[in-house]
């Protein structure tokens, strides 16, 4: 449950040693689908539990490159693989295993995990019940196979237990065995110092490396080193690391290429820079904290890092939601993904971590999934093949997918579920479905949700068409002239009276599952539709994001409200500061936000207008002009207590700042800057008419700098803007 350097709460990761793999009993049902053996593949496109035929390019878009080619710029990917969570617990009939009758419902394993409706929300798509003690092994040697099928060079396997006696232990032999039996994929040794590793000793933890190491599919360099990549390396110094790799060498004549990964790489980048082979971070699942700019936080520090002479390994993601810890990020279907692959692209990275395979805890899972299908997997297979040959491959085949929510972000579950996910910050809550295409020629798509049909006109090679969500079927269509050339209705409806609240994205492929429409012929009689305008064309192998027009619906609208703002000013604002904690700045003309240091704003915020009701807040902050203004790092906004005066509060009497999170600075803040943070208005909404404050804190180790209220210039201060529909 790794907490990105952007998205860090102060908290220390929990560990996630799953007790329940020993196996247990007891039962609910939950929804499956057709089964998958682990001793047999078949090419089934229209089944979405289908093993695929991993030799053949049918089910995808474009054609897998040949192996040298996939080799020829030395580009590896990894997926992180969470031992925790394979693809059955205790080898039941998937109806009633341990995922069905335990994770998947509030009520599991004595009802510990009922106040957030149940510990997972997906699970790996079911395989059958097996004969023989070796059916671990087996389903091992399967997702090893569906790995490798995507171009996947390998698992970086999160040792959550370094005793060899622990079942953990166990399942990291067998992971390692698997690869070894499949062959041409490679086991990445990932101690998690948060948890296995998190009161190892160099010689203890030494031991356990070198005797998984025995493996010939452990990951090692063309010149034999053996690579350990722990997890949250930072949390021992470099002496602790070369301690350890001394035994390794001498003791087990295992040299170790050391290559770190960090929640946030630049704390331990100048300690670790001369022991290190590479080096990593955890990264973040959020387009606004992984923008493509070139001068953005995500392409800077990959670039610090190889200008040392390190190699990088960027993280790649897909999203994230964590119903046992309440909180989630907005992954704007599938724009982190296509981001963070771009950024890997333009920073010249040399590996690819994708965190994750199967943590489906986080819900950052692109394993094949009950709720998901192959479609991650699938898209992620083409970002791939364009990492390592250079080249976005040319697509083949016309598909689409289509992702989507199956609840609103603002949904009420039915269910008793005390504790509910609030967004992190970043890009803000979206309730949208995408059409995301790959196609050989211009075409148009039409999407269904609900019975309201949008049409977008869509370039040839990969482009996408976003509209928005409502209750009902999701379905998208594909036509070229008369023809339909790609169609898929996706497994999952969308509800307004969920059971329980789930905010990770579905998703469907028209070349897996899914699909209503023979792809050929004459396109279906439908209800007309007025078509978007046209874009300009604009080949989408160049643009890892690329925009699409608003969607035309035949849907009437309703009359619009005519919106209306408020623009409100502090009437307090002030901060603490630990290295002072005696000293108050309530008259102060500057706020900061750093760590040790947190600046708090008061507003006195109206009722709503006669007739609307609060549709958007946006808090606006000018940095000052001093060089140390700038900050590299986010900064979180929050409601706070009211229970402060301006001129008497410091860091000794400071009231927390623990509720709920609104928005933030974005990373990257320059020196005599404004800026608009866009807040949640769910929030705002239940303290209208009352006095609010919130408070501002650092996510990182840069300070930032803002004019207060008692800046002379009324154009430099704090303003709260709210906006009435």
């Amino acid at each position: 449950m790794r907490l990105s350097p952007q998205l860090r709460t102060g908290t220390t990761r929990t560990k996630r040693v799953l007790t329940a793999l020993l196996g247990a009993t007891a039962v609910t049902t939950a929804t499956l689908v057709p089964l998958v053996t682990a001793t047999t593949a078949t090419a089934a496109t229209g089944d979405r539990t289908s093993a695929s035929a991993f030799t053949t390019n049918d089910v995808l878009p474009f054609d897998m490159p040949s192996a040298s080619a996939a080799a020829a710029h030395g580009k590896l990917v990894f997926a992180h693989y969470m031992p925790s969570l394979p693809l059955s617990l205790d080898n039941a009939d998937p109806a009633n295993d341990y995922y069905a009758r335990n994770y998947l419902t509030p009520t599991g394993e004595s009802g510990k995990h009922a106040a957030y409706g149940g510990f997972l929300r997906d699970r790996p798509l079911p395989v059958a019940k097996q004969s023989g003690s070796d059916w671990k092994l087996k389903n091992f040697e399967l997702e090893v196979r569906q790995a490798k099928s995507a171009g996947i060079d390998g698992f970086s396997v999160d040792l959550l237990s370094i005793n060899k006696t622990s079942p953990l232990y166990a399942n990291q032999q067998l992971l390692l065995q698997a690869a070894a039996n499949v062959g041409g994929f490679t086991i990445l040794l990932m101690p998690d110092m948060t948890a296995g590793g998190s009161s190892a000793t160099p010689d203890t933890l030494a031991a356990a490396m070198a005797d998984l190491a025995g493996s010939p599919a452990a990951h090692r360099l063309a010149d034999g080193r053996l690579v350990v990549a722990p997890f949250h390396a930072d949390s021992r110094n470099a002496a602790w690391w070369s301690d350890f790799m001394s035994t390794m060498k001498t003791k087990y004549q295992k040299p170790v290429a050391f290559f770190p990964l960090s929640l946030d790489e630049r704390s331990s980048l100048s300690s670790f820079k001369s022991i290190a082979y590479g080096v990593s971070n955890w990264g973040s699942r959020n387009p606004a904290w992984n923008s493509t700019d070139a001068a953005a936080a995500p392409t800077t520090r990959a670039k610090a890092v190889e200008n040392l002479g390190l190699k990088w390994m960027q993280p790649v993601s897909v999203q994230d939601e964590r119903p046992n810890q309440g909180i989630y990020d907005e992954a704007a279907n599938t724009q982190n993904l296509r981001n963070t692959w771009a950024i890997a692209r333009n920073t010249g990275a040399d590996w690819v971590q994708i965190p994750t395979w199967n943590d489906y805890t986080e819900g950052s899972q692109i394993a094949p999934s009950v709720d998901q299908g192959w479609s991650f997997l699938d898209m992620n297979a083409y970002y791939v093949s364009w990492f390592k040959t250079g080249s976005a491959p040319a697509v083949k085949r016309d598909t689409v997918y289509v992702t989507h929510r199956t609840q609103s972000v603002s949904a009420k579950q039915t269910t008793a579920q005390s504790k509910t996910m609030r967004l992190r910050g970043g890009t803000g809550a979206q309730d949208t479905v995408e059409a995301t295409t790959f196609l050989t020629a211009p075409g148009t798509v039409t999407v269904t949700v609900g019975g309201t049909k949008h049409s977008c006109q869509v370039d040839a090679g990969v482009d996408t068409c976003v509209v928005p969500l409502t209750n009902g079927t999701v379905s998208a269509v594909v036509t070229r002239g008369a023809s339909t050339v790609a169609a898929v209705t996706s497994p999952k409806a969308v509800t307004s009276s969920p059971s329980v609240q789930d905010l990770h994205y579905v998703a469907a492929s028209s070349r897996r599952e899914g699909s209503t429409v023979a792809v050929s012929g004459p396109a279906p009689s439908t209800t007309p539709t007025v078509p978007a305008s046209p874009r300009p064309t604009t080949p989408a192998p160049t643009v890892p994001a690329p925009t699409t027009p608003a969607p035309v619906t035949t849907a009437p609208a309703a009359p619009a409200s005519k919106p209306t703002t408020t623009t409100l000013a502090p009437i307090a604002d002030t901060y603490a500061n630990e290295g002072a904690p005696g000293t108050e700045y309530g008259s102060d003309p500057l706020l900061v936000s750093r760590p040790g240091a947190r600046a708090y704003l008061r507003f006195d915020l109206p009722t709503a207008p006669a007739g609307k009701k609060l549709t958007g807040a946006t808090l606006r902050v000018h940095t000052a002009s001093d060089p140390l203004s700038a900050s590299a790092n986010a900064h979180q906004v929050r409601l706070a207590s009211n229970s402060w005066k301006e001129q008497s509060m410091n860091w000794n009497n400071k009231v927390p700042a623990s509720g709920v999170l609104l928005g933030q600075v974005a990373a990257g803040a320059k020196v005599n800057s404004a800026y608009d943070v866009a807040l949640d208005v769910a929030p705002l909404t239940p303290v209208l008419g009352k006095t609010q404050s919130l408070a501002v804190d650092a996510l990182g180790v840069d300070s930032l700098w803002l004019w207060s209220r008692e800046n002379k210039d009324a154009n430099l201060r704090p303003q709260l803007v709210l906006t009435w529909s």
